[in-house]
């Protein structure tokens, strides 16, 4: 699942991206569509307040108890992005790499030639998307424990990294969207406050594949304030039909339909469509489909990929 924009600076140190949606208190901003003269498109702020149509920051020429208010659609939110250590190994591999080689040709010169068939097969294998989305479930998985454990801490979270708490999702697959409610607990579960402390929204692109468990993984990593995986954000589409999918396609009269796959063939997908069961061509006409081509694939949360029958990915 990925947002509308999401650059990644690599000048910034931290590593960021810009997301647009409404930012949480405590997250830094950058202004891009400013309708104020206090401050320029290219400003950074951290968010004080929020407010209801906006946020409040701090500013020198603020007149709310010296913050300045600033509308949602004034500004992007900049999520940090963690780099990975085997991205940092392989950075400092290529910006180091005649020195590398002459300190190993010096050590062992063997080791030095070039690398055998076998080697360059032990390379390791892609990320799958059945794959990021099992990762997904473990992470969901380990901050909800994380949350009910006495020995256990979230270190990397400013808000919640010595406290109880509890995550709620509300999933709406019509609209793409997970939403991760986080309430503090005490030591035995109960919620502290009727409110949630935190809330984090993972919202498909409409580009993209909805999927619950990425969307999930995502939501919670933003509500508790840590670094987004680049797993779950970037995970790969699928790129063939399977069973248990929801996928989209226009009928002989220009209508739009979703179907939930049952069975895939060569020739035709078979499914139940707007609760009647039926078919539609790949790439045929068919008493659905039309002139259709390869139906577009909407949703993968119930698909069932080859990891879980038992079979290679």
């Amino acid at each position: 699942m990925s947002n509308a924009t999401q650059t990644y600076r690599e000048e910034r140190q931290p590593l960021v991206r810009e997301v647009q949606r409404k930012a949480n208190a405590g997250e830094r901003i950058k202004i891009v569509a400013s309708d104020d003269r206090r401050y320029s498109n290219g400003d950074e702020f951290v968010v004080d307040e929020i407010g209801r149509a906006g946020v409040f920051v701090k500013h020198p020429r603020g007149r709310r108890n010296g913050c300045a208010g600033i509308f949602h659609s004034e500004y992007v939110v900049l999520e940090p992005i963690a780099p990975s250590l085997p991205d940092l190994f392989a950075q400092f591999i290529r910006d180091n790499a005649p020195a590398v080689r002459s300190y190993l040709a010096e050590i062992d010169p063997d080791k030095c030639a070039e690398p055998t068939e076998d080697v360059a097969q032990s390379a390791p294998a892609p990320l799958t998307r059945a794959k990021a989305i099992e990762m997904a479930r473990e992470r969901v998985a380990e901050l909800e424990r994380i949350g009910s454990d006495r020995d256990s801490e979230l270190m990397e979270s400013a808000q919640f990294s010595v406290t109880f708490y509890a995550i709620e999702f509300l999933i709406n697959r019509n609209k793409r969207a997970v939403t991760a409610l986080v309430y503090p607990t005490d030591s035995g579960g109960s919620r502290v406050y009727r409110r949630p402390a935190a809330v984090g929204i993972a919202k498909c692109a409409p580009d993209d594949v909805f999927n619950t468990d990425l969307g999930k993984a995502i939501a919670a990593e933003r509500a508790l304030g840590l670094t987004l995986t680049d797993a779950f954000v970037d995970a790969p589409k699928p790129t063939e039909p399977a069973k248990g999918m929801t996928v989209g396609f226009y009928d002989t009269e220009g209508e739009y339909l979703r179907m939930t796959v049952t069975d895939v063939s060569r020739e035709k997908l078979r499914g139940t469509v707007d609760g009647s069961k039926g078919f539609v061509y790949r790439n045929a006409g068919s008493r659905y489909g039309g002139n259709c081509t390869d139906p577009a694939i909407i949703d993968d949360t119930d698909a069932i990929y080859p990891q879980e029958a038992g079979e290679a990915a």
